[in-house]
């Protein structure tokens, strides 16, 4: 049975392949630090990144009602 990728986040499980491209954002945002924006933004930064990676890779990502 084929879950979708917000099923499996609420499970607390997440695929591989969405692990790797939101970790592989991550690093590449925290090598710009100093360049493309202020120190103590990482967070922002990171999680911007980590979006585009997905999209970029063909991922949606919606708000479900909880």
């Amino acid at each position: 049975m084929v879950q979708s990728l917000e099923q499996l986040t609420m499970d607390g499980s997440v695929p591989d392949e969405v692990y790797r491209l939101m970790r592989d954002a991550i690093q590449k945002a925290g090598d710009q630090r100093g360049r493309l924006f202020e120190p103590g933004q990482e967070a922002h930064f990171q999680a911007i990144a980590a979006a585009l990676a997905l999209k970029a890779a063909g991922y949606s990502i919606q708000k479900v009602s909880a």
